[in-house]
């Protein structure tokens, strides 16, 4: 076959090729869609309303039971997150404000902070409902972030929803650039044609 026999052949079938690339872009859409459905699933019925859960435990029962005065969060806690550490329903302690020693009046009250001291972190098997809610919490949290590339915990998926959403806009985004070059081939390719 000559080569401008092939490049006529690359030319005429340029427009069915762009029609495949559109369609396959319009899956990635839909996929796209799905994902971010049940994304939006976990969160509002798993993660959600654990996390509201388990802050109503510790702010109304544990702090109490413990002898606490207040409870602190750290960044962790009711995150939805894989790195830099997974999100969870554990990253909390709760606190003891001591009293001051009686001393004669000041001439200003004191400044916080206040001497503290550490009375409860997280133990299982303390709070059932709260163990409970921490696991389907972590449940949650791992099917919406697990990576899609080796995480070094030994035991690798693909069920991650973020990632997976992450790659088709990706791979979108390679089909797109896939179209505009096959679109552009008519034009140039049918200046070149005898």
């Amino acid at each position: 076959m000559a080569t401008s026999d092939k490049l006529r052949q690359m030319r005429d079938i340029a427009p069915d090729q762009s029609d495949a690339i559109a369609n396959s872009i319009e899956q990635i859409n839909q996929q796209i869609v799905e994902l971010t459905e049940e994304a939006n699933a976990i969160q509002a019925e798993v993660t959600s309303p654990t996390e509201v859960s388990a802050i109503d435990l510790i702010e109304n029962t544990i702090i109490s039971d413990q002898g606490g005065d207040y409870a602190t969060y750290g960044s962790a806690f009711g995150a939805i997150q894989w790195l830099p550490t997974k999100g969870n329903l554990t990253d909390f302690e709760i606190w003891d404000i001591l009293p001051l020693p009686i001393q004669p009046p000041l001439p200003a009250p004191p400044i916080p902070p206040l001497p503290d001291v550490l009375v409860y972190v997280y133990n299982r098997g303390d709070y059932p409902d709260l163990d409970q809610w921490v696991d389907d919490y972590a449940f949650g949290n791992d099917y919406l972030t697990r990576p899609l590339y080796a995480s070094g915990e030994g035991s690798e998926a693909s069920y991650g929803i973020y990632p997976s959403i992450s790659s088709l806009g990706i791979g979108k985004g390679y089909q797109q650039q896939n179209k505009n070059k096959v679109d552009g081939s008519i034009d140039v390719f049918t200046r070149y044609i005898d």
